[in-house]
This record gives C-alpha cells, sequence and structure tokens, in this order.
C-alpha cells in the first residue's frame, strides 16, 4: 500500500508542483521506483538489503517532491559587520 502511495505522490508531484526542482524529482523518483519493480518482475531483486534501501529512499523522495515547500523569493540581501 505504501508503494501504490509513494506512486500517487510522485504523479501527483508531477502535475501540481510549479517549481522545475520538484517536479524532477517526482518524476526521478516514479521512474525509480518503476525500474525496480520492472527488475523484481523477474528476478529477486529486493531481497538484497541495499536495494531495499534504495527503493525506500525512492519513495521518500516522492512524498518530498509533494510535501516539501519552495522557496523561490529568497531573501538576497547581505548582512554587514558593523
Amino acid at each position: 500500500m505504501l508503494v501504490v502511495l509513494a506512486f500517487w505522490l510522485s504523479v501527483q508531484a508531477m502535475r501540481l508542483r510549479r517549481n522545475r526542482l520538484m517536479i524532477g524529482m517526482g518524476f526521478s523518483a516514479f521512474m525509480g521506483m518503476l525500474a525496480i519493480m520492472i527488475h523484481s518482475s523477474v528476478d529477486f531483486n529486493l531481497q538484497i538489503p541495499a536495494n531495499v534501501v534504495y527503493f525506500v529512499a525512492l519513495m521518500a523522495l516522492a512524498v518530498l517532491a509533494i510535501h516539501m515547500p519552495s522557496n523561490r523569493h529568497r531573501s538576497s540581501t547581505v548582512k554587514g559587520n558593523g
């Protein structure tokens, strides 16, 4: 169920976000999870702990892509020393 939610959140990030970085994060999370799922259909890929950690990191990236705030207007003022 968490995998389906991560796929859904990555698609929503691509559809709803305006920041190109967040759209790219959603796209990369979606494509990475899809690639691992395709590979797992013919091999026991997720039995290797490093691949599971990578898959969970991609799921977290999908959550961050939709929920992380984007600061478009950063303050460019420089504080003086005195």
